[in-house]
C-alpha cells in the first residue's frame, strides 16, 4: 500500500475481524482500504503491508482491548485507526468499521456497507469516503471538496501594525489554523507559520482568536471545519510612542495621556474553589500588562473573604493573557484592574 504524507491526520487500518477466521479475508479488506483511502482521498496511512506484517508476527486479535489496538496503532505512528469486521450470510458480505484517535480512544467515524461477496473492491470503495471524513477534523484535509465546498473565513481581512526600529528586519506575515465551528465560534488556534518578530505574533494570535468567521459550507449547509488564516503586516512609520512618566503608576491616564483603549483579558479569570463554607468573595487585582499582552506586575486590591482563596486568585492573575492597551493605534504598556471570581 503507497504510504501519503500530509498534515498529521496519519491512519492505521488494522487486519479485519472475520467471522470463521478467515485470516486471508482480514488481511485483504484492510489492504484494499489502506490503498484505497490513501490513492482516493491522500489519507496518510501506515504502509498497509508492514503493519500486517508486524501484526501477524505478534499474533495479535482485534477482539483485544481497545487500548491495546490502540497502542499498537500509535506505535506504527499513526493518530487514528480504522477496526472493522467482515460478515458473510448466504452471498453477502457484510463490512463495518470503526475509526477511533489512538490518543483518547475517542470514536471519530462509524461506518457499514453490504453487498455481494464477490464485490470486495465496490464494498471497499463505499467505505473509503466514511474513513477519509473522519479526517475532517484535521486542518488543511479536504481532497475533492469532501469535507466542505466552501472554506471558513474571517468576515474582514486580518492585520497587524507594527513600527521597526531602525535597522531592524522588517516582520514577516504569520499565518495560522483555525478551528471554526458551524455556528462561527473559534475553537483552536494553531500556529501554521510563525513571523520573525515575536511581538508581531501574539498581536496576530489575539487577532485570529477575536475575529468574526463565516462557517465553512458543504452542500449548502454550514458544518465545522479548519480555516487558513493569514494575518497581513502593515508597516508602518514615525517614532515611537512616548508615555508620560505617570503612566508607571496605577490609575493614571488623565485624559487617555497613557492609553485610548485600556488592556483587557483574553477570557474572564476565574479561579477553582472546592472549599466548604460561604461562596469567597472574588479578589481584585491591579495588573501591569505588557505591550505584548503579558502580565509584568501584580498588585492585590481588594483581598477575598477567604484567605486561601485570594491565594489562589493571585496565581491565577499572574498568567492571565491579555489584549494590551492601545495609544495611537499601537500597543502600550498599561495599568489595568481584574477581579478573579470563585469557579466551583
Amino acid at each position: 500500500a503507497a504510504t501519503a504524507r500530509g498534515n498529521g491526520a496519519r491512519v492505521a487500518v488494522l487486519p479485519f475481524e472475520v467471522g470463521g477466521g478467515d485470516s486471508s479475508l482480514a488481511r485483504s479488506t484492510a489492504l484494499l482500504l489502506t490503498d484505497a483511502i490513501t490513492q482516493k482521498f491522500q489519507v496518510p496511512t501506515v504502509d498497509g503491508h508492514d503493519l500486517v506484517g508486524r501484526w501477524t508476527a505478534e499474533r495479535r486479535r482485534i477482539t483485544a482491548p481497545l487500548q491495546d489496538n490502540a497502542g499498537f496503532a500509535y506505535g506504527l505512528g499513526a493518530n487514528q485507526m480504522v477496526l472493522g469486521s467482515a460478515i458473510t450470510a448466504g452471498h453477502d458480505l457484510r463490512l463495518t468499521i470503526d475509526v477511533y484517535d489512538t490518543h483518547d480512544l475517542a470514536p471519530l467515524a462509524h461506518g457499514a456497507v453490504t453487498g455481494d461477496q464477490d464485490s470486495l473492491f465496490s464494498l471497499v470503495d463505499r467505505l473509503a469516503p466514511q474513513v477519509a471524513a473522519a479526517m475532517c477534523t484535521q486542518p488543511e484535509f479536504n481532497p475533492n471538496h469532501l469535507c466542505y465546498d466552501t472554506a471558513a473565513r474571517p468576515r474582514q481581512p486580518l492585520r497587524v501594525h507594527d513600527v521597526p526600529q531602525p535597522g531592524e528586519v522588517p516582520p514577516t506575515a504569520p499565518a495560522f489554523f483555525v478551528q471554526v465551528y458551524r455556528s462561527g465560534a473559534v475553537g483552536d488556534v494553531r500556529v501554521k507559520t510563525a513571523s520573525n518578530d515575536n511581538d508581531v505574533n501574539a498581536f496576530a494570535l489575539a487577532e485570529a482568536q477575536q475575529a468574526t468567521y463565516l462557517p465553512a459550507r458543504k452542500n449548502g449547509q454550514p458544518v465545522d471545519a479548519w480555516a487558513t488564516v493569514p494575518v497581513a503586516v502593515e508597516i508602518g512609520t514615525g517614532p515611537a510612542v512616548v508615555l508620560p512618566a505617570g503612566c508607571a503608576e496605577p490609575g493614571y491616564n488623565p485624559g487617555k495621556a497613557c492609553f485610548d483603549i485600556r488592556p483587557s483579558p483574553l477570557a474572564p479569570p476565574t479561579a477553582t474553589w472546592r472549599g466548604t463554607g460561604p461562596t469567597p468573595t472574588p479578589a481584585t487585582f491591579w495588573i501591569r500588562v505588557s505591550a505584548t499582552g503579558t502580565v509584568e506586575r501584580v498588585q492585590p486590591l481588594a483581598t477575598s473573604s477567604v484567605s486561601a482563596f485570594s491565594d489562589s486568585a493571585l496565581a491565577v492573575a499572574r498568567g492571565v493573557k491579555f489584549n494590551p492597551a492601545m495609544k495611537d493605534g499601537r500597543p502600550v504598556p498599561a495599568w489595568t484592574q481584574i477581579a478573579v471570581l470563585p469557579n466551583q
